[in-house]
């Protein structure tokens, strides 16, 4: 997929993109504090074989960084070339209409621009729920689908389903082969399926905490669970 991503008439952005960036930093401008490898048990919810394309990446608390803190990640694509995804929890003050202000599909809207990471800022990506996959698309899971191509946008701007939603992000966050390991090992991550809900549905700021406190309340259950014997 993530050939296919960089490839092709990929969303021309403009100059603007260099300030949507700048505004897309995470809510906390404090790094996390760098954590010893060991330090903080790994997670019984990061297994790596649960990595794939339309999961989350729920990012735990200790972790962070300027884009990663507070995070919540969509996994486009986690293979031996590596992993690619988008956070899906950092809007910016910017709507799509500010970046791609030639864009005719776009007029009279006011979608919000998200950070998607911070690889390749110069292009915009978009993740797409639709029920049938839309014209120049990939799947990731369920009825959620990314494009890279500005042909997309012109369809969702054609399309007269009242159910079709989209986002556009700048960016997009990417791991070389074995890193996101790394950091899993670590206990960086959390790891839960991904929703559309959460995507298109819920408030920004209510991401990480729905996920963050469901994937901790499974992680105490199952622990109590191994220390009560179950298997």
């Amino acid at each position: 997929m993530r050939a296919g991503l960089r490839a092709g008439a990929v969303v021309a952005v403009a100059c603007a993109v260099a300030a949507v960036a700048a505004a897309g930093a995470a809510p906390s401008s404090r790094t996390a504090a760098a954590i010893p490898r060991g330090a903080v048990p790994p997670s019984p919810f990061a297994d790596v074989r649960e990595l794939a394309a339309g999961s989350f990446l729920v990012a735990r608390p200790h972790a962070g960084g300027p884009y990663f803190h507070e995070s919540v990640v969509l996994l486009l694509e986690h293979g031996p070339g590596g992993t690619v995804g988008l956070i899906i929890n950092r809007p910016t003050r910017f709507d799509l209409a500010d970046v791609l202000p030639e864009a005719a599909a776009l007029k009279g809207r006011s979608d919000p621009v998200f950070l998607g990471g911070p690889v390749e800022k110069n292009r915009v990506m978009l993740l797409i729920r639709a029920s049938e996959p839309p014209p120049h698309s990939q799947p990731v899971t369920g009825d959620i689908h990314v494009s890279g191509r500005l042909e997309a946008l012109r369809a969702i701007g054609e399309s007269d389903d009242p159910s079709l939603r989209f986002r556009a992000y700048i960016g997009y966050a990417g791991w070389a082969p074995g890193q996101l390991e790394g950091e899993l090992a670590r206990g960086d991550w959390n790891i839960a399926p991904a929703e559309s809900r959460a995507i298109f549905e819920m408030e920004s700021e209510k991401v990480w905490r729905e996920f963050i406190d469901r994937t901790t309340r499974l992680q105490a259950n199952e622990q109590a669970r191994i220390a009560a014997g179950g298997s």
